[in-house]
């Protein structure tokens, strides 16, 4: 399977998708298009090469900010401060725990493209309101650390990003 990730469009089939939690099939399927239009978030989509209107999986990237005393930080940020937000990520359920590995490649696609938007606007970390507990240990795997005030919503720092794009 050679795998791509693109922005999503009318062509991919999002009707189908079915990743085992209804709330995002249903967004992926209803939502994440007419976002995208109205430029409040932009969806990527893993796409087999052999069958490219197929979704193997897909992940959402919005422009937001954050309680600056929530994220994990070497020196003191303001109040208030920018952050992107991750805010949704899904593998198709017929591919999980499979060996594929596709949650890491959206992860750290979503990883790269977030440094780039830090590197030409601003952004001081990367945050994902993990749906579950089992999510958040995915996402604490890649150093993502919770909220004081809340365990499910977790920080990345651009500082860790920037490494985890420069590594081999």
């Amino acid at each position: 399977m050679q795998v791509q990730v693109q922005l999503l469009t009318s062509a991919h089939d999002r009707a189908n998708f079915r990743c085992g939690e209804v709330d995002l099939d249903r967004w992926l399927e209803t939502q994440a298009l007419q976002q995208q239009s109205k430029n409040t978030s932009r969806t990527f989509v893993l796409i087999d090469e052999a069958n490219p209107e197929a979704v193997l999986g897909f992940y959402a990237l919005t422009i937001s900010q954050a309680d600056g005393t929530a994220v994990p930080s070497k020196r003191s940020l303001p109040q208030v401060v920018p952050v992107i937000r991750l805010g949704r990520l899904a593998i198709r359920e017929d591919l999980q725990g499979k060996g594929f590995r596709l949650g890491e490649i959206l992860l750290l696609n979503a990883i790269e493209r977030v440094v780039e938007i830090s590197n030409l606007g601003s952004g001081v970390a990367l945050v994902v309101d993990a749906k579950h507990d089992k999510a958040a240990s995915f996402y604490r795997k890649y150093g993502f650390r919770a909220s004081p005030d809340s365990p499910l919503m977790l920080y990345l720092p651009i500082s860790v990003c920037r490494e985890l794009v420069m590594a081999p």
